[in-house]
């Protein structure tokens, strides 16, 4: 389990999650803070 920053860009979630050799990636989708469905597919484009 790799946790990220709410506050990273999806640039840096890509580099974390690279770093950890992550090939599954969980989103939390009702959070209001953040847009975490446009994070996961930017990061899942990438």
């Amino acid at each position: 389990m790799v946790n990220t920053d709410p506050a990273y860009r999806a640039h840096k979630v890509v580099y974390v999650l690279r770093q950890a050799g992550v090939s599954v990636l969980l989103a939390a989708l009702g959070r209001e803070a953040s847009d975490c469905r446009a994070m996961a597919d930017e990061v899942r484009a990438s």
